[in-house]
């Protein structure tokens, strides 16, 4: 007979645990979290009432409002975790663990424009000045805390948990190569022969090498490293800023660590570009230089093109659709152009309705206060920008 799968896989078969320890079932998860690590047991969680309210929804084939974000994206740029992640993945009726985020410590070296101090150390430098306004590195989930990696966190959530069925594991952050608790999470994993069963995906800004790690992924059955990188040179140095001013979020610099990547046989390298308003007119641009640079470097190890399936949507004023009826126009028309679908997702959600001047405006605040924190220029990175950085009245 069989098998009904649920809507989504994720609340039955997957978990997630955040910088601060907080327990949901998957990146995309809105509303409150299911519980704390610190404060709750996983056994618990796991058969709580309201998680089996939302595992009933979705067997019926339902939305549950904490996953409305899927459905949302999933309408508006055709793309979402649900179907790019947790379709992806096994269902088991009995409800046992296969696929595990861990998102360790919030530690990190850069301070990326479309991320906030939840995810990254690096925004506290920021806090600093005097003429920096909170308020715009604050979007749906706002903090200062430092969130440390500690080996006893690791330990007290693998004496809770059954990781024997997972065939998965993402390690995300802050970024996964500065925080030790993903040394020892995959430590237990290889002591415990679970490692050498199951893929292990790095999501990393490619700006940081750790040798002993990368040693403890080669007994991973397979690896995947998503290196977040969002422009070329200068460009990805803006957005993806260096907080302090190494520079290693340049582009040159990523390319060096990614050909110690490709050193772990069987791996797969592939870029995440965070589509938004700072970097939509220069997505031609990234994928040249991935084709020129990156892809030589292993032809076989090497994803064949970038994934442009990561829009921006939150906070609404990087949406590209802050951008007026007429840019956008302009860059629809420029990427149907090309004889490729990459682009689709792109340009489906440069289709989508203006947000108003509203969020335009705020969008212009955002860069007047990152240029001061960069001390370079958006208009001079990417002068097609000029029209859209005027204040709407």
């Amino acid at each position: 007979m069989e098998v009904k799968r649920p809507l989504c896989t994720a609340p039955f078969n997957s978990l997630l645990v955040e910088t601060n320890k907080t327990i949901a079932p998957c990146c995309a998860w809105r509303g409150e979290y299911l519980g704390s690590l610190n404060q709750d047991k996983i056994s618990d969680i796991l058969q709580s009432d309201r998680l089996l309210s939302i595992q009933n929804k979705l067997l019926n084939q339902e939305w549950p409002d904490e996953c409305l974000g899927c459905k949302e994206r999933e309408d508006t740029s055709g793309t979402s975790a649900r179907l790019n992640q947790y379709d992806s993945i096994s269902y088991r009726e009995d409800k046992k663990l296969v696929f595990l985020e861990f998102n360790s410590s919030n530690l990190c070296n850069l301070a990326c424009i479309p991320c906030t101090p939840a995810w990254s150390t690096g925004w506290s430098t920021f806090r600093k000045l005097n003429d920096w306004p909170e308020t715009s590195v604050k979007n749906f989930h706002p903090t200062w805390k430092i969130y440390p990696g500690r080996a006893s966190d690791v330990e007290r959530f693998v004496n809770q948990v059954d990781l024997k069925n997972l065939e998965k594991i993402m390690l995300k952050g802050g970024e996964p190569f500065l925080n030790k608790e993903n040394m020892f999470l995959l430590e237990y994993l290889h002591k415990n022969n679970i490692l050498q069963n199951i893929t292990v995906v790095i999501t990393t800004n490619g700006t940081v090498l750790d040798q002993r790690m990368l040693d403890l992924l080669s007994n991973a059955a397979h690896v995947k490293f998503m290196v977040s990188i969002d422009g070329v040179g200068e460009l990805n140095e803006y957005i993806r800023y260096d907080v302090d001013g190494h520079f290693s979020s340049h582009t040159n610099d990523i390319k060096y660590n990614i050909s110690q990547f490709v050193k772990i046989p069987g791996c797969h390298v592939a870029p995440i570009c965070s589509v938004q308003a700072t970097n939509v007119f220069r997505l031609d641009e990234f994928r040249s230089w991935w084709h020129e640079e990156i892809i030589p470097l292993n032809t076989k190890l090497i994803a064949k093109e970038p994934l442009f399936t990561n829009i921006v949507m939150w906070p609404e004023y990087l949406s590209t659709r802050i951008l007026s009826v007429h840019t956008r126009n302009y860059l629809i028309n420029f990427y149907k152009s090309f004889d490729t679908s990459i682009y689709d997702q792109v340009i489906n959600f440069l289709n989508q309705p203006y947000l108003g001047d509203e969020a335009h405006n705020k969008f212009v605040k955002f860069i007047e206060d990152i240029d001061k924190t960069r001390n370079k220029s958006l208009k001079k990175l990417v002068p097609e920008m000029a029209a859209e950085l005027k204040y709407l009245t």
